[in-house]
């Protein structure tokens, strides 16, 4: 399966969702992973008539001399999952509440993330929609860390179901137990391919067009 672009994917993507009408009729919302995740959950935002925000999430090594040193904070703005160099690709993490961070550096990035965030959703806090049955959509998959950092927070925010929608995944992933319904496109042979191989166009998201995707979908939904 390869797509145009991340509407193309995002397109595709919905369909499954569609298909699966019944189900879904009456979650809350659609969540896209900023920045390329955001394209593509606007198409399932659209077609589902959902409200639809965009998180931001982002990750922060620490060195000596830091509450962590010798380790990664996978960060969103309210909560981290901190990894310790053994951890692997997919944990485990401990999970941190990011008001319980004092660095200065982390203060710095938290900020800088808060500030995109509120930028990407036109100024107003994505979580004032509500999450309690809500779908996170991104535009593929490495690691997992980023995802599971948003879903924790969402589980954090009140959350009681997740669907996550990703265009395609590793079969490792895929393959997986997780604390999520996971729909997808195609569970992939290989173990970490790159996430671009699969999409003709995979320039990197402008921040203007993901402002765009969210207004849009906010006066449509």
């Amino acid at each position: 399966m390869f797509f145009k672009d991340r509407v193309d994917a995002g397109i595709k993507l919905a369909e499954l969702f569609a298909a699966r009408g019944d189900y879904f009729r009456g979650w809350d919302s659609v969540m896209g992973i900023a920045r390329g995740g955001v394209t593509v959950g606007a198409e399932v935002a659209r077609v589902l008539n959902l409200p639809f925000g965009a998180l931001c999430v982002d990750d922060l090594g620490f060195s000596e001399g830091d509450e962590f040193p010798g380790t990664l904070a996978v960060a969103t703005t309210s909560f981290c999952n901190v990894y310790s160099e053994t951890s692997g690709l997919y944990g485990p993490a401990t999970t941190v509440d990011v008001a319980n961070i004092g660095t200065p550096r982390f203060v710095d990035f938290l900020s800088e993330l808060r500030e995109k965030e509120l930028r990407y959703n036109d100024g107003r806090d994505p979580f004032l929609l509500k999450v309690r049955k809500v779908i996170v959509c991104d535009d593929g998959l490495v690691s997992g860390r980023s995802l599971q950092a948003i879903v924790d927070t969402l589980r954090q925010k009140g959350a009681e179901q997740v669907a996550v929608g990703i265009p395609v995944v590793p079969g490792w992933f895929g393959n997986s137990e997780h604390d999520f319904e996971l729909v997808t496109w195609r569970v992939l042979k290989m173990k970490n391919p790159k996430t671009g191989v699969f999409y003709f166009s995979f320039e990197d998201s402008a921040d203007a067009d993901v402002v765009k995707a969210v207004r849009e979908s906010a006066l449509s939904s």
